[in-house]
Protein backbone atom coordinates (compact mmCIF):
# COMPACT_ATOMS: atom_id res chain seq x y z
CA UNK A 1 0.00 0.00 0.00
CA UNK A 2 2.84 2.46 1.02
CA UNK A 3 4.56 1.69 -1.89
CA UNK A 4 1.86 2.15 -3.89
CA UNK A 5 0.66 5.57 -2.72
CA UNK A 6 4.72 6.85 -2.78
CA UNK A 7 3.90 6.31 -6.69
CA UNK A 8 1.01 8.71 -6.59
CA UNK A 9 2.36 11.31 -4.67
CA UNK A 10 4.88 13.54 -6.05
CA UNK A 11 8.20 14.27 -4.05
CA UNK A 12 8.94 17.60 -2.91
CA UNK A 13 10.64 19.72 -5.11
CA UNK A 14 10.43 17.62 -7.89
CA UNK A 15 9.51 19.49 -10.88
CA UNK A 16 6.28 18.27 -12.83
CA UNK A 17 5.44 21.48 -15.06
CA UNK A 18 7.60 20.10 -17.53
CA UNK A 19 4.98 17.17 -17.70
CA UNK A 20 2.10 19.94 -18.27
CA UNK A 21 0.52 19.57 -21.56
CA UNK A 22 1.52 22.45 -23.86
CA UNK A 23 -1.80 23.75 -24.19
CA UNK A 24 -2.14 24.60 -20.09
CA UNK A 25 1.64 25.86 -20.02
CA UNK A 26 0.55 28.61 -22.39
CA UNK A 27 -2.42 29.47 -20.33
CA UNK A 28 -0.57 29.47 -17.60
CA UNK A 29 1.68 31.98 -19.07
CA UNK A 30 -1.05 33.76 -20.47
CA UNK A 31 -2.64 34.67 -16.97
CA UNK A 32 0.61 35.62 -16.01
CA UNK A 33 0.91 37.98 -18.60
CA UNK A 34 -2.79 39.37 -18.44
CA UNK A 35 -2.62 39.24 -14.70
CA UNK A 36 0.09 41.65 -14.31
CA UNK A 37 -1.37 44.08 -17.24
CA UNK A 38 -4.53 44.24 -14.52
CA UNK A 39 -2.60 44.75 -11.54
CA UNK A 40 -0.98 48.42 -11.90
CA UNK A 41 -1.38 50.43 -15.27
CA UNK A 42 2.45 51.13 -14.62
CA UNK A 43 3.05 47.55 -14.75
CA UNK A 44 1.50 47.76 -18.13
CA UNK A 45 4.23 49.93 -19.56
CA UNK A 46 5.94 48.36 -22.28
CA UNK A 47 9.81 47.38 -21.27
CA UNK A 48 11.18 44.34 -22.90
CA UNK A 49 13.92 44.10 -20.05
CA UNK A 50 11.11 43.18 -17.05
CA UNK A 51 7.99 42.04 -18.82
CA UNK A 52 7.11 38.75 -17.81
CA UNK A 53 6.47 37.16 -21.90
CA UNK A 54 10.28 38.45 -22.37
CA UNK A 55 11.09 37.07 -19.28
CA UNK A 56 9.25 33.86 -19.15
CA UNK A 57 11.20 33.03 -23.00
CA UNK A 58 14.52 33.21 -21.07
CA UNK A 59 14.11 30.51 -18.12
CA UNK A 60 14.81 27.37 -20.71
CA UNK A 61 14.48 26.31 -24.09
CA UNK A 62 10.96 24.06 -23.36
CA UNK A 63 9.56 27.85 -21.92
CA UNK A 64 10.92 29.67 -25.40
CA UNK A 65 9.50 27.55 -27.27
CA UNK A 66 6.18 27.96 -25.71
CA UNK A 67 6.14 31.56 -25.14
CA UNK A 68 7.11 31.96 -28.94
CA UNK A 69 4.59 29.89 -29.87
CA UNK A 70 1.89 31.63 -28.22
CA UNK A 71 0.89 34.82 -30.21
CA UNK A 72 -1.81 36.06 -27.41
CA UNK A 73 1.13 36.87 -25.07
CA UNK A 74 3.09 39.73 -27.25
CA UNK A 75 -0.28 41.14 -28.58
CA UNK A 76 0.04 44.27 -25.87
CA UNK A 77 1.87 47.08 -26.83
CA UNK A 78 1.29 50.01 -24.30
CA UNK A 79 4.22 52.02 -24.89
CA UNK A 80 5.08 55.45 -23.06
CA UNK A 81 7.22 57.70 -24.46
CA UNK A 82 9.54 58.90 -22.18
CA UNK A 83 9.47 55.92 -19.39
CA UNK A 84 12.65 55.58 -18.09
CA UNK A 85 13.65 52.67 -19.84
CA UNK A 86 14.01 54.54 -22.96
CA UNK A 87 16.40 57.09 -22.10
CA UNK A 88 19.37 54.93 -23.38
CA UNK A 89 17.98 52.94 -25.53
CA UNK A 90 19.98 52.92 -29.36
CA UNK A 91 17.25 54.07 -32.27
CA UNK A 92 18.73 50.62 -34.13
CA UNK A 93 17.85 48.68 -30.96
CA UNK A 94 14.41 49.95 -30.56
CA UNK A 95 13.18 49.13 -33.96
CA UNK A 96 14.87 45.90 -33.75
CA UNK A 97 12.89 44.89 -30.47
CA UNK A 98 9.78 46.32 -31.81
CA UNK A 99 9.49 44.42 -34.88
CA UNK A 100 10.32 41.26 -33.25
CA UNK A 101 7.68 41.96 -30.89
CA UNK A 102 5.17 42.52 -33.02
CA UNK A 103 6.55 39.58 -35.17
CA UNK A 104 5.92 37.07 -32.19
CA UNK A 105 2.60 38.49 -32.18
CA UNK A 106 1.48 37.61 -36.03
CA UNK A 107 -2.21 35.92 -36.03
CA UNK A 108 -2.87 37.60 -32.74
CA UNK A 109 -5.36 41.06 -32.53
CA UNK A 110 -3.26 43.67 -31.06
CA UNK A 111 -3.71 45.90 -28.39
CA UNK A 112 -1.56 49.06 -28.68
CA UNK A 113 -1.72 52.43 -27.07
CA UNK A 114 1.24 55.38 -27.51
CA UNK A 115 1.60 58.60 -25.53
CA UNK A 116 3.95 60.88 -24.20
CA UNK A 117 3.66 63.53 -21.17
CA UNK A 118 5.61 66.38 -22.75
CA UNK A 119 4.56 68.50 -25.74
CA UNK A 120 7.90 68.17 -27.35
CA UNK A 121 10.79 65.20 -27.22
CA UNK A 122 13.69 67.17 -25.08
CA UNK A 123 16.43 65.58 -27.34
CA UNK A 124 17.38 64.50 -30.36
CA UNK A 125 17.12 60.73 -29.62
CA UNK A 126 13.68 60.95 -28.22
CA UNK A 127 12.25 62.32 -31.53
CA UNK A 128 13.88 59.33 -34.01
CA UNK A 129 12.61 56.76 -30.88
CA UNK A 130 9.29 58.42 -31.30
CA UNK A 131 9.14 58.59 -35.01
CA UNK A 132 10.54 54.33 -34.62
CA UNK A 133 7.20 53.77 -32.19
CA UNK A 134 4.68 55.23 -34.56
CA UNK A 135 5.74 54.21 -37.88
CA UNK A 136 6.17 50.76 -36.24
CA UNK A 137 2.31 50.62 -34.89
CA UNK A 138 0.94 52.67 -37.64
CA UNK A 139 2.45 50.28 -40.13
CA UNK A 140 0.03 47.03 -38.09
CA UNK A 141 -2.93 49.15 -38.33
CA UNK A 142 -4.74 46.14 -39.80
CA UNK A 143 -3.89 43.97 -36.98
CA UNK A 144 -5.23 46.84 -34.45
CA UNK A 145 -8.13 45.44 -32.57
CA UNK A 146 -8.23 48.19 -29.57
CA UNK A 147 -6.00 51.69 -30.00
CA UNK A 148 -5.63 54.23 -27.01
CA UNK A 149 -3.00 57.16 -28.94
CA UNK A 150 -1.62 60.04 -28.48
CA UNK A 151 -0.24 61.83 -31.44
CA UNK A 152 0.22 64.82 -32.88
CA UNK A 153 -0.39 66.04 -36.14
CA UNK A 154 2.17 65.14 -38.31
CA UNK A 155 1.70 61.82 -36.84
CA UNK A 156 -2.01 61.76 -38.12
CA UNK A 157 -0.88 62.18 -41.73
CA UNK A 158 0.30 58.60 -41.62
CA UNK A 159 -2.83 57.23 -40.75
CA UNK A 160 -4.55 59.70 -43.34
CA UNK A 161 -2.28 58.62 -45.99
CA UNK A 162 -2.61 54.59 -45.34
CA UNK A 163 -2.49 52.83 -48.64
CA UNK A 164 -5.53 50.58 -47.74
CA UNK A 165 -9.11 51.65 -48.35
CA UNK A 166 -9.80 49.46 -45.08
CA UNK A 167 -6.90 49.85 -42.74
CA UNK A 168 -8.91 48.79 -39.56
CA UNK A 169 -10.43 45.84 -40.58
CA UNK A 170 -10.23 44.45 -36.93
CA UNK A 171 -10.70 47.76 -35.08
CA UNK A 172 -13.30 47.41 -32.07
CA UNK A 173 -12.12 50.16 -29.70
CA UNK A 174 -10.36 53.77 -31.12
CA UNK A 175 -9.48 56.58 -27.91
CA UNK A 176 -7.79 59.99 -29.73
CA UNK A 177 -6.04 62.27 -27.33
CA UNK A 178 -4.94 65.93 -28.45
CA UNK A 179 -1.11 66.42 -28.47
CA UNK A 180 1.44 68.48 -29.52
CA UNK A 181 -1.21 71.00 -31.18
CA UNK A 182 -0.89 74.78 -32.09
CA UNK A 183 -3.53 77.31 -33.26
CA UNK A 184 -2.65 76.84 -36.58
CA UNK A 185 -2.14 72.86 -36.46
CA UNK A 186 -6.32 72.83 -35.61
CA UNK A 187 -7.49 72.61 -38.54
CA UNK A 188 -6.20 69.21 -39.55
CA UNK A 189 -8.55 67.87 -36.41
CA UNK A 190 -7.63 64.15 -35.69
CA UNK A 191 -11.09 63.19 -36.15
CA UNK A 192 -11.15 63.19 -39.80
CA UNK A 193 -9.70 60.10 -40.07
CA UNK A 194 -13.50 59.34 -40.31
CA UNK A 195 -13.60 61.73 -43.19
CA UNK A 196 -10.84 60.00 -45.24
CA UNK A 197 -10.77 58.23 -48.15
CA UNK A 198 -11.03 54.97 -46.14
CA UNK A 199 -13.56 52.94 -45.05
CA UNK A 200 -15.29 53.00 -41.96
CA UNK A 201 -13.79 50.29 -39.51
CA UNK A 202 -16.53 47.83 -39.76
CA UNK A 203 -16.09 46.38 -35.88
CA UNK A 204 -15.61 49.66 -34.29
CA UNK A 205 -17.95 50.11 -31.29
CA UNK A 206 -15.93 52.06 -28.93
CA UNK A 207 -14.98 55.96 -29.73
CA UNK A 208 -13.36 57.96 -27.22
CA UNK A 209 -11.86 61.52 -27.68
CA UNK A 210 -9.51 63.62 -25.04
CA UNK A 211 -9.02 67.24 -25.72
CA UNK A 212 -6.00 67.27 -23.48
CA UNK A 213 -5.00 70.20 -21.70
CA UNK A 214 -6.54 72.36 -24.38
CA UNK A 215 -9.64 70.90 -25.64
CA UNK A 216 -10.83 70.63 -29.23
CA UNK A 217 -12.43 73.35 -31.16
CA UNK A 218 -16.05 72.23 -30.64
CA UNK A 219 -17.29 73.43 -34.05
CA UNK A 220 -14.40 70.83 -35.61
CA UNK A 221 -15.77 67.99 -33.35
CA UNK A 222 -19.75 68.84 -33.77
CA UNK A 223 -18.59 68.55 -37.54
CA UNK A 224 -17.38 65.71 -37.49
CA UNK A 225 -19.84 64.12 -35.16
CA UNK A 226 -22.47 65.21 -37.66
CA UNK A 227 -20.44 63.59 -40.41
CA UNK A 228 -22.38 61.38 -42.51
CA UNK A 229 -19.05 58.80 -42.63
CA UNK A 230 -19.03 58.72 -38.97
CA UNK A 231 -20.42 54.96 -38.33
CA UNK A 232 -22.71 55.85 -35.72
CA UNK A 233 -24.92 52.84 -37.02
CA UNK A 234 -22.46 50.88 -35.26
CA UNK A 235 -21.19 52.77 -31.96
CA UNK A 236 -22.29 51.88 -28.57
CA UNK A 237 -19.54 53.53 -26.61
CA UNK A 238 -18.84 56.98 -26.72
CA UNK A 239 -16.57 58.99 -24.77
CA UNK A 240 -15.86 62.25 -24.01
CA UNK A 241 -12.94 63.77 -21.87
CA UNK A 242 -12.05 67.82 -21.36
CA UNK A 243 -13.58 68.49 -25.13
CA UNK A 244 -14.94 71.97 -24.65
CA UNK A 245 -13.88 75.25 -24.62
CA UNK A 246 -14.09 77.31 -21.16
CA UNK A 247 -17.14 79.06 -22.45
CA UNK A 248 -19.41 76.20 -23.76
CA UNK A 249 -22.20 76.22 -22.38
CA UNK A 250 -25.26 74.05 -21.51
CA UNK A 251 -26.78 74.43 -24.94
CA UNK A 252 -23.38 73.19 -26.65
CA UNK A 253 -22.92 70.71 -24.54
CA UNK A 254 -26.40 69.00 -25.48
CA UNK A 255 -25.50 69.83 -29.63
CA UNK A 256 -22.38 67.80 -29.12
CA UNK A 257 -24.55 64.91 -28.26
CA UNK A 258 -27.20 65.45 -30.13
CA UNK A 259 -26.05 63.34 -33.17
CA UNK A 260 -25.03 60.12 -31.44
CA UNK A 261 -26.76 57.23 -32.82
CA UNK A 262 -29.37 55.10 -31.83
CA UNK A 263 -26.93 51.78 -30.94
CA UNK A 264 -25.24 54.13 -28.12
CA UNK A 265 -25.16 51.94 -24.79
CA UNK A 266 -22.38 53.81 -22.73
CA UNK A 267 -21.62 57.30 -22.47
CA UNK A 268 -18.87 58.28 -20.62
CA UNK A 269 -18.58 62.20 -20.03
CA UNK A 270 -15.27 63.37 -18.20
CA UNK A 271 -14.42 67.42 -17.78
CA UNK A 272 -17.59 67.80 -19.22
CA UNK A 273 -17.09 72.15 -18.16
CA UNK A 274 -20.63 73.47 -19.38
CA UNK A 275 -21.84 77.43 -17.98
CA UNK A 276 -25.49 77.97 -17.88
CA UNK A 277 -27.02 80.01 -20.53
CA UNK A 278 -27.22 84.25 -19.66
CA UNK A 279 -29.09 85.06 -22.98
CA UNK A 280 -31.61 82.19 -23.40
CA UNK A 281 -33.60 80.14 -20.88
CA UNK A 282 -32.76 76.50 -20.25
CA UNK A 283 -35.61 75.86 -19.92
CA UNK A 284 -36.33 75.99 -23.45
CA UNK A 285 -34.18 73.75 -23.97
CA UNK A 286 -35.37 70.22 -25.70
CA UNK A 287 -34.54 67.27 -23.97
CA UNK A 288 -31.93 64.35 -25.20
CA UNK A 289 -33.08 60.89 -25.61
CA UNK A 290 -31.04 57.96 -25.35
CA UNK A 291 -33.69 55.21 -26.03
CA UNK A 292 -30.80 52.40 -25.74
CA UNK A 293 -28.28 53.80 -23.78
CA UNK A 294 -27.39 51.43 -20.44
CA UNK A 295 -24.59 53.08 -18.82
CA UNK A 296 -23.78 56.94 -17.76
CA UNK A 297 -20.58 58.14 -16.01
CA UNK A 298 -20.17 61.36 -15.67
CA UNK A 299 -16.89 63.16 -13.87
CA UNK A 300 -15.94 66.87 -12.98
CA UNK A 301 -18.56 68.48 -15.19
CA UNK A 302 -21.88 70.70 -14.65
CA UNK A 303 -24.86 68.63 -13.62
CA UNK A 304 -27.12 70.68 -15.05
CA UNK A 305 -26.74 68.72 -18.55
CA UNK A 306 -28.21 65.76 -16.48
CA UNK A 307 -31.98 67.98 -16.59
CA UNK A 308 -32.10 67.36 -20.12
CA UNK A 309 -30.81 63.62 -21.04
CA UNK A 310 -33.38 61.46 -20.47
CA UNK A 311 -32.34 57.51 -20.87
CA UNK A 312 -35.06 55.09 -20.18
CA UNK A 313 -33.44 51.30 -20.28
CA UNK A 314 -30.27 53.33 -18.44
CA UNK A 315 -28.76 50.61 -15.67
CA UNK A 316 -25.89 51.94 -14.61
CA UNK A 317 -25.05 55.76 -13.39
CA UNK A 318 -21.72 57.07 -12.06
CA UNK A 319 -21.29 60.22 -11.28
CA UNK A 320 -17.89 61.79 -9.61
CA UNK A 321 -16.71 65.00 -8.36
CA UNK A 322 -13.30 65.93 -7.21
CA UNK A 323 -13.57 69.34 -7.13
CA UNK A 324 -14.94 69.27 -3.33
CA UNK A 325 -17.00 72.20 -4.24
CA UNK A 326 -20.83 71.12 -2.89
CA UNK A 327 -23.21 72.58 -5.62
CA UNK A 328 -26.77 73.45 -4.76
CA UNK A 329 -27.88 72.39 -7.72
CA UNK A 330 -26.32 68.34 -7.41
CA UNK A 331 -28.90 66.79 -5.98
CA UNK A 332 -31.49 68.37 -7.51
CA UNK A 333 -30.05 67.52 -10.97
CA UNK A 334 -29.49 63.88 -9.85
CA UNK A 335 -33.34 63.50 -8.88
CA UNK A 336 -34.71 64.82 -12.12
CA UNK A 337 -32.27 62.49 -13.95
CA UNK A 338 -32.93 59.04 -11.97
CA UNK A 339 -36.60 59.81 -12.00
CA UNK A 340 -36.59 59.25 -15.74
CA UNK A 341 -34.55 56.20 -15.45
CA UNK A 342 -37.34 53.06 -14.00
CA UNK A 343 -34.75 50.54 -14.63
CA UNK A 344 -31.96 51.90 -12.96
CA UNK A 345 -29.46 49.22 -10.79
CA UNK A 346 -26.30 50.24 -10.13
CA UNK A 347 -25.67 53.70 -8.95
CA UNK A 348 -22.02 55.27 -7.71
CA UNK A 349 -21.56 58.48 -6.50
CA UNK A 350 -17.83 59.72 -5.87
CA UNK A 351 -16.93 62.92 -4.06
CA UNK A 352 -20.09 64.53 -4.81
CA UNK A 353 -21.07 67.00 -1.76
CA UNK A 354 -24.70 66.66 -0.63
CA UNK A 355 -26.47 66.67 2.07
CA UNK A 356 -27.42 63.05 3.83
CA UNK A 357 -31.32 64.40 3.43
CA UNK A 358 -30.60 65.02 -0.30
CA UNK A 359 -28.79 61.48 -0.38
CA UNK A 360 -32.26 59.46 1.12
CA UNK A 361 -34.23 61.41 -1.31
CA UNK A 362 -32.02 59.71 -4.43
CA UNK A 363 -32.41 56.58 -3.61
CA UNK A 364 -36.14 56.82 -2.55
CA UNK A 365 -36.40 57.52 -6.50
CA UNK A 366 -34.11 54.14 -7.42
CA UNK A 367 -36.51 51.27 -5.84
CA UNK A 368 -34.95 48.72 -8.33
CA UNK A 369 -31.44 49.64 -6.90
CA UNK A 370 -29.45 46.75 -6.64
CA UNK A 371 -25.78 48.08 -5.89
CA UNK A 372 -24.60 51.49 -3.99
CA UNK A 373 -21.60 52.85 -3.88
CA UNK A 374 -20.85 56.28 -1.97
CA UNK A 375 -17.20 57.30 -1.64
CA UNK A 376 -15.67 60.29 -0.07
CA UNK A 377 -19.25 62.39 0.32
CA UNK A 378 -18.82 62.94 3.74
CA UNK A 379 -16.02 62.92 6.26
CA UNK A 380 -18.23 61.49 9.04
CA UNK A 381 -20.37 58.59 8.44
CA UNK A 382 -24.33 59.74 8.60
CA UNK A 383 -25.96 58.06 10.74
CA UNK A 384 -29.46 58.52 9.59
CA UNK A 385 -28.48 57.00 6.24
CA UNK A 386 -27.07 53.69 7.43
CA UNK A 387 -30.12 53.90 9.76
CA UNK A 388 -32.68 54.57 6.73
CA UNK A 389 -30.97 51.61 4.92
CA UNK A 390 -31.87 48.81 7.23
CA UNK A 391 -35.20 46.83 5.87
CA UNK A 392 -36.96 46.91 9.45
CA UNK A 393 -38.88 49.73 10.32
CA UNK A 394 -37.63 48.90 14.15
CA UNK A 395 -33.98 48.97 13.03
CA UNK A 396 -34.23 52.65 11.41
CA UNK A 397 -36.09 53.92 14.03
CA UNK A 398 -33.59 53.08 16.57
CA UNK A 399 -31.15 55.72 15.54
CA UNK A 400 -32.89 59.16 14.70
CA UNK A 401 -30.10 61.49 15.93
CA UNK A 402 -27.92 63.92 13.70
CA UNK A 403 -25.08 62.27 12.05
CA UNK A 404 -21.62 64.26 12.72
CA UNK A 405 -21.22 65.57 9.67
CA UNK A 406 -24.54 67.28 10.28
CA UNK A 407 -27.53 67.16 8.25
CA UNK A 408 -30.56 68.76 7.76
CA UNK A 409 -32.60 68.97 10.81
CA UNK A 410 -36.21 68.66 9.32
CA UNK A 411 -35.22 65.22 7.88
CA UNK A 412 -36.44 62.57 9.89
CA UNK A 413 -36.28 58.84 9.36
CA UNK A 414 -39.57 57.35 9.07
CA UNK A 415 -41.74 55.66 11.83
CA UNK A 416 -42.88 52.69 11.34
CA UNK A 417 -46.44 53.47 10.66
CA UNK A 418 -45.25 54.71 7.55
CA UNK A 419 -42.18 52.53 6.91
CA UNK A 420 -41.39 52.09 3.65
CA UNK A 421 -38.36 50.16 2.57
CA UNK A 422 -35.48 52.40 0.83
CA UNK A 423 -33.75 50.02 -2.44
CA UNK A 424 -35.52 46.85 -1.42
CA UNK A 425 -33.86 44.85 -3.59
CA UNK A 426 -29.72 45.97 -2.46
CA UNK A 427 -27.10 43.25 -3.51
CA UNK A 428 -24.18 45.19 -3.36
CA UNK A 429 -23.46 48.29 -1.01
CA UNK A 430 -19.90 49.83 -0.74
CA UNK A 431 -19.52 53.02 2.03
CA UNK A 432 -16.32 54.15 1.87
CA UNK A 433 -13.81 57.18 2.64
CA UNK A 434 -14.46 58.34 5.86
CA UNK A 435 -12.51 59.78 8.87
CA UNK A 436 -14.02 59.13 11.17
CA UNK A 437 -16.76 56.62 12.57
CA UNK A 438 -18.74 57.04 15.31
CA UNK A 439 -20.18 54.49 17.54
CA UNK A 440 -23.71 54.96 16.80
CA UNK A 441 -23.45 54.60 12.58
CA UNK A 442 -21.36 51.37 13.73
CA UNK A 443 -24.11 50.03 15.51
CA UNK A 444 -26.04 51.11 12.78
CA UNK A 445 -24.56 49.32 10.11
CA UNK A 446 -24.75 46.52 12.12
CA UNK A 447 -28.02 46.70 12.15
CA UNK A 448 -28.59 47.13 8.79
CA UNK A 449 -26.49 44.36 7.91
CA UNK A 450 -28.19 42.26 10.51
CA UNK A 451 -31.84 43.63 8.66
CA UNK A 452 -30.40 42.22 4.87
CA UNK A 453 -28.59 39.46 5.36
CA UNK A 454 -31.53 37.08 4.41
CA UNK A 455 -32.81 39.07 1.99
CA UNK A 456 -30.65 39.52 -0.91
CA UNK A 457 -27.36 41.01 0.21
CA UNK A 458 -24.76 39.01 -0.71
CA UNK A 459 -21.45 42.17 -0.66
CA UNK A 460 -20.48 44.40 1.94
CA UNK A 461 -17.44 46.91 1.71
CA UNK A 462 -17.04 49.05 4.32
CA UNK A 463 -13.62 51.19 5.11
CA UNK A 464 -12.80 54.35 6.46
CA UNK A 465 -10.07 55.21 8.63
CA UNK A 466 -12.01 55.25 11.85
CA UNK A 467 -13.39 52.16 11.69
CA UNK A 468 -13.90 50.48 14.95
CA UNK A 469 -11.17 47.31 14.95
CA UNK A 470 -14.55 44.80 16.44
CA UNK A 471 -16.48 45.83 13.89
CA UNK A 472 -15.17 42.87 12.12
CA UNK A 473 -15.00 40.38 14.48
CA UNK A 474 -18.48 41.42 15.43
CA UNK A 475 -20.31 41.10 11.97
CA UNK A 476 -18.52 37.42 11.48
CA UNK A 477 -19.34 36.19 14.92
CA UNK A 478 -23.15 36.23 13.40
CA UNK A 479 -22.14 34.81 10.70
CA UNK A 480 -22.22 37.65 7.53
CA UNK A 481 -18.43 36.52 7.00
CA UNK A 482 -19.42 34.93 3.82
CA UNK A 483 -20.64 38.50 2.59
CA UNK A 484 -17.83 41.07 4.57
CA UNK A 485 -15.42 43.24 3.38
CA UNK A 486 -14.30 45.45 5.62
CA UNK A 487 -11.09 47.74 5.56
CA UNK A 488 -9.61 49.59 8.57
Amino acid sequence: MEESLSEEIPIAGQPHIGALPTELIAQIFLEVVEGRLNVDLKLSWWNPRSDPQWTLARVCGAWRDVALSTPLLWRSLHIRHSFAPYDSVPVARLRRVLKLQLDRAVGAPLHVSFSSPYDEDFDARRRAQRAVIVNALFAATHRWETADLSVAENEMRILHNLPSDDPFPLLRVLKLTHNKWTASERELDILSIFQSNHNAPPNLRHVGYSGGYRGFSFNLLLQHLRSPSFPWAQITSLSLRTVLASTATVARGLELLRPAGPALQALNLAEYQLHDLDDISTENLDDLIFDQLRSLTFSNGNDSILRYIRAPRLESFELSDSSGIPRDTTSADIMAFVSHAPQLVQLRLHGVKMSPASLLEILAGIPALQKLVVENLYNYLPVEVVTALALQPEARAARQEPSEAGSDSNHQVPSSSKFHPLVPQLQHLELAGFEKIGLSSTEAFVSLVRSRVNKGLRRVKFYGSGLPYNLDDELRNEGFGFLLYVTI
